[in-house]
């Protein structure tokens, strides 16, 4: 797995390089992604109506650390709460 994620010498982007960050967030405020987040959301009769730009800053905030941690090559030893890294 860290081989994948500082290949960017090969031209893969890290999961921890900023364009992704920024690529995230214009994927999350998208008008068009927000319609089928919304939609999927009433398919899947889903009991919270979370919008995508919280559910895609949920996701980011679980997975960035640990993928930070990797792609530095530094140790991870926090643990997941349910909300956020302790």
């Amino acid at each position: 797995m860290l081989r994948a994620l500082s290949a960017s010498s090969r031209g893969v982007r890290c999961l921890c390089h900023p364009t992704l960050r920024s690529e995230s967030r214009l994927f999350a405020t998208d008008p068009e992604k927000a319609q089928q987040w919304r939609s999927f959301l009433s398919n899947v009769r889903a009991p919270a109506q979370q919008s995508l730009v919280e559910c895609v800053a949920a996701v980011h905030a679980f997975v960035w650390p640990p993928c930070a941690a990797i792609a530095t090559r530094r140790p991870f030893t926090q643990t997941w709460s349910g909300t956020q890294w302790v």
